[in-house]
């Protein structure tokens, strides 16, 4: 469900995961993350790097519900930590969008009406749920550009989560110059 490659920006918060975890996670086995992370967890439920990787199996997974309920603990930390804001928000685009609506169904409701801040933004959190960066990009770029206001300026917040997320600097970049082309 969500974007599978271990290597790009997951991994600052595994870092400091045991080697058998970091293992599991070059391999891509997202239920084996998972199960050990739960088991970590039990043991020291106050290891955030732990919690945070966890979160993101689940996401994985495709289990955005239990994945929202283990970010809880997280979530006060999002206000001052970048990576964990970021989170925040896919971790809630993913609940958010956990309807079984597919992706062409809500474009087809974004262009129905361009208008439509709520059917542009539902439409970018099912892409950054699914990790589809650079289309989420648009999707919040067109926002960010048709009311800045929308959702308390979630288009602009949600492409700084993007980049966050994403990790590839090249679309970071270019995205970042097209925002703040939009912004002036």
């Amino acid at each position: 469900m969500i974007d599978s490659d271990p290597t790009h920006r997951d991994r600052g918060p595994t870092e400091v995961l045991p080697a058998p975890i970091q293992a599991l996670l070059a391999r891509g086995d997202w239920a084996g993350v998972a199960d050990a992370l739960r088991t970590v967890l039990a043991l020291n439920p106050s290891l955030d790097a732990a919690r945070a990787a966890y979160v993101q199996a689940l996401l994985r997974l495709g289990r955005p519900t239990p994945a929202r309920i283990a970010f809880e603990p997280l979530r006060d930390r999002a206000a001052r930590r970048p990576a964990m804001a970021a989170l925040a928000i896919r971790v809630d685009a993913a609940v958010a969008t956990d309807d079984g609506r597919d992706e062409a169904a809500l474009a087809a409701a974004a262009h129905r009406d361009p208008t439509d801040g709520a059917a542009l933004w539902r439409l970018a959190q099912w892409r950054i749920a699914r990790g589809r960066w650079a289309d989420a990009l648009d999707s919040l770029l067109e926002l960010v550009r048709l009311d800045r206001a929308f959702g308390d300026d979630a288009g602009r917040r949600g492409m700084l989560a993007v980049f966050e997320l994403c990790g590839d600097e090249a679309l970071v970049r270019e995205y970042r110059r097209r925002l703040a082309a939009g912004l002036h």
